[in-house]
């Protein structure tokens, strides 16, 4: 089953209360449903059931390094497996109903490319963190508090 996604541009990415906006070019929100087949004998059709929903946000990275870098950010979260908040909200503006942000309260980092040996060139990384509470994708529409553009 393809899982769907939501592309999001001009979106400030916020992880664990960091705001990475200048080194995330690209991100998504992934909500989707497994399913179970449920088909019953002499059924014309295949039937199925929803059970566990998935949520995640996938984003793509550019990475920098040292102290205070979104490198470090990324490592101290995989390695200590750090549940953190991740939120997409609107870049110009504030969060509303025709220009929503979207936020997974738990999540999980499930991996993180290491990086390459060498001088430290600009880089990005595709990581996405996983929904690991039970709130999974949040949309919301209001701005939170003390909410300004970046």
């Amino acid at each position: 089953m393809t899982l769907p996604t939501r592309e999001l541009g001009d979106m400030c990415l916020e992880i664990d209360g960091t705001v990475v906006s200048e080194n995330c070019n690209k991100g998504e929100v992934k909500r989707e449903k497994q399913t179970e087949d449920s088909t019953g004998m002499h059924a014309d059709y295949e039937q199925v059931v929803t059970t566990l929903g998935k949520a995640s946000i996938p984003a793509t990275i550019y990475l920098n390094f040292g102290e205070g870098s979104i490198e470090e950010l990324l490592s101290e979260i995989f390695e200590e497996d750090k549940i953190v908040e991740v939120v997409f909200r609107p870049k110009k503006g504030k969060a509303s109903v025709t220009n929503p942000g979207y936020r997974i309260k738990e999540a999980i980092l499930t991996s993180l490319p290491i990086a390459v040996e060498g001088p430290k060139k600009l880089m990005s990384v595709s990581v996405e963190f996983m929904n690991n509470g039970q709130s999974g994708v949040e949309r919301f529409t209001v701005p939170a508090e003390g909410e300004s553009e970046i």
